[in-house]
C-alpha cells in the first residue's frame, strides 16, 4: 500500500541538454504520470566556474571545458519563470537545485516553496547558512555526506521551524545495484525522525 505522505519527484536536471523547447516537453510529458514534483538543476556559468576549468571527466562531443557546458546548457531568469509557469498550469510543482548564491536568489525570487540541495553542497556552509535564513522546506541529498557532517551542517536548521527532508543517494552515475544499501534510508529516518526520508 502506498502512503498518503509519498511524494514523488521527477528529475530532469540537465537533460534538456540547454533546449527550453524540451525542458517544456519534459513538463507536457511527465504531469499526466502523477508525479509531485519535476526537478531542474538551475546553473549559471559565471557563478560556477571559468574558461580555464576543465572536465574532470570530458563526457561532451561540443564543449571543450566545463564553462562552456554550463554557458550552452543554462537558462536565463526569464526562461526559469516560464517554466515556473508552466508548472504551475499543469499543477506540477517546479523543484530545483540551486549550484550558486545566485541561482538561490532566483529561486527565491520564483518563490519556491520548496528547494532541493544537491549532495555536493550539503557541506557547502555559505550556501547552507543563506538556506538557513529562508522560509523555504528544503531537501536534501546524503551522497556525499557522512552521518556526522549531515548531523553538523544541519543542525542548527534542524532546530528552526524549517522543514527538512532528506534523500539517499549514492552519488555514481550510473550505479551499480552492488552499490546501492535502501538500508540507509531507515539509518537516516532514525537520525532524523521528524524528518521525512527517501
Amino acid at each position: 500500500q502506498v502512503s498518503k505522505n509519498l511524494e514523488i519527484i521527477a528529475e530532469v536536471g540537465l537533460a534538456h541538454e540547454g533546449s527550453l523547447g524540451m525542458a517544456h516537453s519534459y513538463i507536457d510529458s511527465l504531469y499526466s504520470s502523477g508525479i509531485d514534483f519535476i526537478k531542474f538543476q538551475i546553473h549559471i556559468a559565471e557563478e560556477e566556474s571559468t574558461l580555464e576549468e576543465p572536465f574532470r571527466i570530458n563526457f561532451s562531443y561540443e564543449d571543450k571545458t566545463r564553462y562552456e557546458y554550463w554557458k550552452r546548457t543554462q537558462f536565463d531568469f526569464d526562461q526559469w519563470k516560464q517554466i515556473k509557469k508552466h508548472c504551475d498550469t499543469k499543477g506540477i510543482k517546479f523543484l530545483a537545485s540551486p549550484f550558486s548564491l545566485k541561482a538561490l536568489e532566483w529561486i527565491e525570487l520564483l518563490g519556491l516553496d520548496t528547494i532541493k540541495v544537491g549532495s555536493a553542497d550539503v557541506q557547502n556552509p555559505i550556501l547552507m547558512h543563506r538556506l538557513s535564513q529562508m522560509n523555504s522546506r528544503l531537501i536534501l541529498s546524503t551522497g556525499l555526506s557522512s552521518d556526522d557532517e549531515i548531523k553538523e551542517s544541519t543542525d542548527k536548521i534542524l532546530n528552526s521551524s524549517i522543514e527538512m527532508d532528506f534523500l539517499y543517494c549514492v552519488s555514481k552515475y550510473p550505479t551499480s545495484p552492488t552499490d546501492i544499501s535502501l538500508n540507509r534510508i531507515k539509518t537516516l529516518s532514525n537520525l532524523f525522525p521528524k524528518s521525512k526520508v527517501g
